[in-house]
């Protein structure tokens, strides 16, 4: 699934965060949306963030991969973020929500004021990450993962070292060995 960036937010029960994801079920002209609601608050804390810069801006967030999702063997929706994995559960909505883009009036006359809602997007069902997220400690942890690259390096530099010394060794011995034999 891509991820989308729809003009206007769809309201949420609860209070929760959401944002929506294209769905690979779009039909015609009109492509058809997830919902994503997220209830806890989703703030900026990488590296390269502006200094000063407040990281609940959601200006910040916009563009930025959030995680990676995916549906279990179960069929519930799964999302890592770093190392936090979250598991939710499928709501359908009994009507589906429209996906609305606002357009000003043209220069064409009309009222300055006047604005026209522009259907971008149709949403029929949402994921909800209510649950606490579970830390994952395995190949998702990035410390963990950043660690084992540096030791493989070393590993690696040893390795060539030895090698290096081995060569050395023997080209020292067969020189000895033909100057001796001379």
């Amino acid at each position: 699934m891509a991820m989308a960036s729809p003009p206007t937010r769809p309201p949420t029960e609860g209070g929760g965060r959401s944002f929506a994801l294209r769905s690979a079920g779009s039909v015609d002209a009109i492509p058809e949306y997830n919902m994503v609601e997220l209830n806890g608050t989703v703030a900026a804390t990488w590296e390269g963030i502006p200094i000063g810069a407040d990281g609940s801006d959601r200006r910040l967030l916009q563009g930025r991969e959030l995680g990676a999702f995916s549906m279990t063997a179960l069929g519930k929706p799964q999302l890592v973020v770093n190392s936090h994995r979250l598991i939710g559960k499928v709501e359908k909505f009994r009507e589906p929500v429209a996906v609305l883009r606002r357009r000003r009036a043209g220069a064409g006359g009309g009222a300055q004021d006047e604005a026209h809602l522009q259907i971008v997007g149709v949403v029929r069902e949402k994921y909800v990450f209510k649950s606490r997220p579970k830390p994952v400690l395995n190949k998702w942890n990035k410390r963990v993962a950043e660690k084992q690259a540096k030791e493989a390096v070393a590993a690696k530099e040893k390795a060539e070292r030895k090698e290096k010394a081995r060569l050395a060794k023997e080209a020292k011995e067969s020189a000895a060995a033909a100057a001796g034999g001379s």
